[in-house]
Parts: structure tokens; C-alpha cells; sequence
């Protein structure tokens, strides 16, 4: 398991959302916390995918927010 936090401007079930839009599950954490919990057996191309999707979904969130 591994977490990223965002600044206090930022809303980690929104970015959860976005995220599960392109096809990552992520976990919100509070307000401003987002939690990946891949299996054991996840392969590197599956992280690289994952994290592909959270960047592009981090990216859309502070694009709306400024």
C-alpha cells in the first residue's frame, strides 16, 4: 500500500472519482489523501497503467481548480 497527499486546496474524493473514471482504483482518505492498495502479483506494466490514470486524473483536478 502506498498514499499520496495533496495540498489542502485540493479534494482527494474528487481526484478518487476522476481516477476511477480512467480506470484506477483508488481509495480517498480523508480530505486530502489518496491510497493505492494493488495486489501482490500486480505486474510493473499494471502500476505503470495506474499510475498513468492518477496522474491524468490529478492533472484534470487542478486544471478545474486552478
Amino acid at each position: 500500500m502506498w498514499a499520496a497527499g495533496l495540498h489542502k486546496q485540493h479534494d482527494a474524493m474528487v481526484v478518487r472519482d476522476l481516477a476511477l473514471r480512467n480506470g484506477a482504483i483508488v481509495r480517498g482518505i480523508g480530505a486530502d489523501t489518496n491510497a493505492f492498495c494493488p495486489p501482490l502479483v500486480t505486474t510493473d506494466a499494471e502500476i505503470a497503467r495506474l499510475m498513468d490514470a492518477y496522474a491524468s486524473a490529478l492533472h484534470e483536478h487542478v486544471k478545474s481548480v486552478g
